[in-house]
């Protein structure tokens, strides 16, 4: 029954996965679709799929676990012809994501239920720490390596930025993730404490 999917456009209810992340002209969500509506009726449905939200300020606040219900039209990766370049199309399929869509913001609509489960109230708190880095008027690239070291959040730096770190011979300073620095503070309190 995939093929239904990308014959025509339908109306589905759909959960967030990860935090969408800002594109230039869209949000980009990896999602889960949980069902969807044809002229049969409602049939559940368990895919997960990339979807390209239009850009619309609704949108900036959307999480981890939160439902809308989309009309739309999703399209099969394409696979890449040529031997040796990146083959998207099997990128997301060892992701398990079968198909995209944009969807135009008329096209949406944010229920108000929401999974909260462990991966929300982490995403919450990410959230409030880059709130507080900001609030402290932390901006720019010191804002993007703190991102980076403490929370393992590396959407902020800049090619630029990334250059520099590589042409100092330190990129690898970049790769550490939240987890570590949480790992060392925990050792340190603990060593400390003795």
């Amino acid at each position: 029954k995939d093929f239904t999917l990308y014959s025509q456009a339908h109306t589905y209810l759909a959960k967030i996965r990860p935090t969408p992340k800002e594109k230039p002209k869209s949000w980009m969500c990896e999602a889960e679709l949980l069902r969807y509506t044809d002229a049969n009726g409602v049939i559940p449905l368990n895919k997960r799929v990339i979807i390209y939200l239009e850009k619309d300020s609704a949108f900036q606040n959307l999480g981890i676990g939160q439902h809308l219900i989309i009309h739309a039209k999703f399209e099969k990766p394409q696979r890449q012809l040529n031997p040796e370049a990146f083959d998207y199309a099997e990128y997301l399929s060892r992701k398990c994501i079968c198909a995209s869509a944009y969807v135009a913001s008329r096209n949406i609509k944010i229920l108000t239920q929401q999974d909260k489960n462990l991966k929300y109230y982490a995403e919450e708190c990410r959230r409030q720490l880059l709130s507080i880095y900001k609030q402290h008027s932390i901006g720019g690239e010191e804002f993007a390596v703190l991102a980076a070291l403490t929370l393992g959040e590396k959407d902020f730096i800049s090619d630029e930025l990334q250059n520099d770190y590589a042409s100092a011979g330190v990129t690898h300073i970049l790769a550490v993730s939240g987890l570590h620095v949480g790992v060392i503070y925990i050792i340190l309190v603990f060593l400390l404490s003795l």
